[in-house]
């Protein structure tokens, strides 16, 4: 039996930091999956994106995808951003109500 009266607080505080490291983890990998390489801008270059959410949009959302590039259409659960840049497109894709972010397509 551990008597030691720091071992709770820190095997906690471990856990912790062990359950945020899988996290980002999985949230690097996963928006590395909805944009890859060659979908993402080049950098200092801004480009305009399709992004699909997991569900319709609150407000909340819409201020979120606002302070990464300009919120042009709201479609249910589709999203048109104007303006993003390479290091917000990948911080979008990282985002775990993302679904997928893919390039607009010219009309």
């Amino acid at each position: 039996m551990i008597r030691n009266p720091f071992f709770k607080p820190i095997a906690a505080s471990v856990f912790v930091l062990a359950l945020y490291l899988a996290f980002f983890l999985w949230s690097v990998l996963q928006g590395t999956a909805k944009l890859p390489e060659d979908a993402r801008p080049a950098p200092g270059a801004r480009s305009n994106f399709e992004v699909e959410l997991r569900f319709n949009p609150e407000s909340f959302h819409q201020t979120r995808l606002q302070a990464l590039g300009r919120l042009v259409k709201v479609e249910g659960k589709i999203v048109l951003l104007d303006d993003v840049s390479r290091e917000n497109a990948i911080a979008l894709a990282q985002t775990f109500w993302v679904a997928a972010v893919r390039p607009q397509r010219k009309p």
